[in-house]
């Protein structure tokens, strides 16, 4: 039973389905009596909550925009946290797949088929936007100190300890209190997280 109650409500609606057939059959054929029949839970929508990812709170978005007029790091996040793309997509666009005009960009290739999309741009993180454009020397919008481009997925580590967790820790809001009281880091993918909460 605990591998069941571990996993997502979806996947234990399927399971509960072949426990019962399971359960009926063996009624039927006398392997067990009706008493020895256990009921089956499916968690509930609260109960099912993602412990990997967790949405910053109002409070944590408030300390992001009180330091992004200094820091476009902080302004990273926050277009994150307002677009709702995964953080590899947005550093992965090209400034040519910024329309600023149009208040939109382009994500041409992402996890799979179905992520290529335009995405528009919130009115508040506009000004992120037209920062970095203006920024990167580099065809690519985001760029690191250097001025080269950030590969997330073979960089992540050297992203993680250079600028994710020193940024967010110095502003107090790198650490949250999960659902369960563990202490635990937000991470990069908790941006999008926030945006579809």
């Amino acid at each position: 039973m605990a591998a069941v109650k571990s996993k997502n409500q979806p996947m234990q609606r399927k399971m509960k389905i072949l426990i019962n057939y399971l359960r009926d059959y063996a009624l039927i054929n006398e392997i067990i009596n009706n008493e020895k029949k256990e009921v089956f839970k499916i968690k509930t929508a609260a109960q099912s909550k993602s412990e990997k990812h967790y949405p910053f709170s109002q409070t944590e978005i408030d300390k992001l925009w009180d330091s992004s007029e200094t820091d476009m790091f902080i302004q990273l996040v926050l277009m994150g946290i307002y677009s709702g793309c995964r953080f590899g997509e947005i550093v992965k666009l090209k400034k040519v797949d910024v329309c600023l005009e149009k208040n939109y960009f382009e994500i041409k290739q992402g996890k799979n088929k179905n992520a290529k999309r335009f995405v528009p741009i919130h009115n508040k993180t506009k000004k992120f936007w037209e920062n970095w454009m203006e920024y990167s020397v580099s065809e690519y919008l985001v760029v690191r100190k250097n001025g080269t481009p950030f590969n997330f997925s073979t960089q992540y580590s050297s992203f993680m300890k250079g600028y994710w967790c020193p940024k967010l820790d110095a502003l107090g809001v790198l650490n949250y209190e999960r659902y369960d009281g563990e202490i635990a880091m937000h991470l990069p993918h908790d941006m999008r997280s926030t945006f579809t909460t």
